[in-house]
């Protein structure tokens, strides 16, 4: 059974890592901001998306492939092929599950598989696949019955 594939999109920029919002006091209170790097890359990303989104947000269950693309460090000798350093993936996915909250699904609780990547590219980015899991049926995952304890 083929999934419906809702969302398959190549957004090209800088990805950036979530980080806990910054607090500054002010004489009336509090006020929390977000810094400007990670501003940059929700507009980056919701600018690229908007043309190809869904027309209302998925409230089904979803699988998000994504591969982020990180640019080689010039420090980085040849035969380094994985990009083992900071930013880390899973604060790259939650960067990018928050910016698309409201756009191509109502929720980020709404994902329940995720497979995230990250690579060496020469153009920064993030490839994107969002596919909806219709019918309620539950697919093994390779190896499944290895994990099983």
């Amino acid at each position: 059974m083929t999934r419906p594939t809702l969302l398959k999109v190549r957004i090209f920029g800088h990805p950036v890592p979530w980080s806990h919002p910054r607090a500054k006091r002010l004489p009336f209170g509090i006020q929390f901001f977000e810094q400007p790097e990670q501003v940059d890359w929700k507009r980056t990303v919701v600018a690229q998306v908007l043309p190809v989104k869904p027309e209302t947000p998925s409230d089904n269950p979803l699988c998000v492939r994504a591969i982020f693309f990180v640019q080689r460090p010039m420090s980085a000798p040849k035969r380094v092929r994985y990009p083992a350093k900071k930013p880390d993936c899973s604060n790259l996915i939650k960067s990018l599950e928050d910016c698309l909250n409201g756009i191509v699904w109502k929720d980020d609780s709404r994902i329940v598989d995720l497979i995230v990547s990250k690579r060496f590219d020469e153009r920064p980015g993030v490839l994107l696949e969002v596919t909806e899991l219709l019918g309620g049926e539950v697919e093994a995952l390779p190896n499944q019955e290895a994990l099983a304890l």
